[in-house]
């Protein structure tokens, strides 16, 4: 919902940004998961996470948890930018 209040280009949809991911898995015969950020997936070797613009910090830990223990997270523009209560993260 955040990305329909504010936009990261004029008509982005959320939707569609993940389709190209999902596509490009399909068309390259890769079997993946959909899943919540309640799930273990320490069980995966690969974890992409689309516009993760904001996250609790027990999943922000969990994805660290999973990266010092060899898994490979890949995330796109914005991850990040806001903390749970949808504020800004501060400049540091």
């Amino acid at each position: 919902w955040t990305f329909e209040i504010q936009p990261h280009v004029e008509d982005y949809k959320y939707s569609v940004h993940f389709k190209k991911y999902y596509s490009y898995f399909y068309q390259n015969n890769i079997a993946i998961d959909i899943v919540s950020m309640d799930c273990d997936f320490s069980a995966y070797k690969v974890v992409v996470i689309p516009n993760l613009i904001m996250a609790p910090d027990e999943f922000i830990q969990k994805l660290y948890n999973y990266v010092n223990s060899g898994g490979r997270v890949i995330l796109d523009f914005r991850t990040g930018a806001k903390e749970w209560n949808n504020r800004m993260v501060p400049m540091v």
